[in-house]
């Protein structure tokens, strides 16, 4: 099923392959490279304009903004210079096969710079626009065909438009399917999943110097002066502190899992009790969202399991694919929540939060307790600092 986004594209398509035919090859050859010439160009500077004129969430309309202004831009020097040189075409046979060329050319062209400003949203905060690119069946096949190298020259751009905090679940362009499930039950929240659990779910603060900015997210207390979190909340930090109560304590990263999203921090001299984990649960299971989200205070949000599945998706850089078990899970997990545990009603730790659905709001994920068992073994008394590689 496709999107509305689709209908535009197809009507713009429309409309572009008509002027190409009007105009020929020669000309819409010459249009398509400096519309996409001029668009490729705004990616490269729309990123420090965007920073230097705006800030918040109208960084990503000015960044738009201005790589659609310079697309345009390129398109009117290249059609001067095409319609220039069209006219010394004379023979019919060469207008005719020249007019068809032009409507392809024009059409094409459409497609790319559509999935050049397209994709970077389908991670972005805004559910509506994340959900129309996600479901839309040519941005879809544009990105299926385009050579992965094209796809790392506009990261400056790509990370302007992304203002999701949250890794990708199921790949970038793919939309979230969710089970049906009952709302969550607020009762839990009395339970002894906060009261006991609370004082060892912890604020984790870093700095990474790599891209200049500075993370935070949540992370818990599973073994002795060890927190576990993930690996995306820690990414090329060099210097980082864990909150505990009102004071912080400096901590090391003694496990970097990119691949799962699991990263383990050692904390010399913390005194907080470990919390254990639990069975594995099934569809419809209460449970208790645990973290600060928005760098704010300790809060816990009902949660309910939607499923448990086997999820095929990218690590944390987006380099390769890597299959996880995780937890689907109605909630309203929030930037901040990542690396909060998924506590069950007793306050043992299900699985660890990871991520939210870009496209679907109360829709978060976990990673199950079975699938950071490994690394949680791996690293419980570890005390050596490795890399935490650059930020995600």
């Amino acid at each position: 099923m496709g999107s509305g986004l689709d209908v535009l594209l197809v009507v713009a398509m429309l409309l572009f392959a008509v002027s190409g035919y009007r105009q020929g090859l020669l000309v819409g050859a010459l249009s398509f490279a400096g519309f996409f010439g001029g668009g490729f160009l705004g990616t490269q500077i729309a990123a420090p304009i965007a920073t230097r004129m705006a800030s918040g969430t109208a960084q990503p309309a000015v960044g738009i903004f201005v790589v659609l202004a310079m697309a345009s831009i390129g398109q009117l020097v290249a059609l001067a210079i095409g319609h220039a040189l069209r006219k010394r075409l004379s023979w019919k046979a060469a207008r005719a096969l020249d007019s068809t060329g032009g409507a392809i050319v024009s059409a094409v062209a459409v497609m790319l710079v559509a999935w050049l400003v397209a994709t970077p949203l389908a991670s972005s905060g805004y559910p509506f626009l994340a959900s129309q690119v996600r479901r839309s069946v040519i941005i879809r096949a544009v990105d299926g065909i385009v050579p992965d190298p094209v796809r790392g020259l506009y990261d400056s751009f790509r990370r302007l438009l992304d203002h999701g905090d949250f890794p990708d679940v199921f790949g970038p362009l793919s939309p979230t399917r969710v089970a049906p499930v009952e709302p969550p039950d607020p009762a839990i929240l009395g339970s002894r999943a906060v009261t006991v659990a609370r004082p060892s779910v912890l604020k984790i603060v870093g700095t990474a110097p790599s891209c200049s900015r500075r993370l935070e997210g949540s992370g818990f207390v599973y073994a002795p002066e060890h927190v576990m979190t993930n690996a995306h909340v820690v990414a090329g930090v060099r210097e980082l502190d864990v909150q505990v109560g009102g004071d912080r304590m400096t901590g090391r990263v003694v496990l970097y899992d990119a691949e799962r999203d699991v990263a383990v921090i050692y904390v010399p001299g913390l005194n907080r009790q470990a919390l254990p984990f639990a069975a594995t649960v099934g569809p419809g299971t209460s449970a208790v969202v645990a973290g600060y989200p928005l760098d704010g205070p300790f809060n816990a949000v009902a949660a309910r399991v939607r499923s448990l599945q086997e999820v095929r998706g990218p690590d944390i850089y987006n380099t390769h694919q890597v299959v996880r078990q995780v937890y689907a899970l109605r909630a309203n997990v929030r930037s901040g929540n990542s690396g909060g545990p998924l506590l069950s009603s007793s306050g043992t730790v299900l699985g660890m939060v990871f991520a939210a659905a870009a496209d679907e709001p109360d829709t978060g994920f976990a990673l199950t307790a079975s699938e950071i068992g490994s690394d949680a073994k791996a690293a419980a008394t570890a005390t050596r600092r490795v890399s935490t590689q650059n930020c995600d």
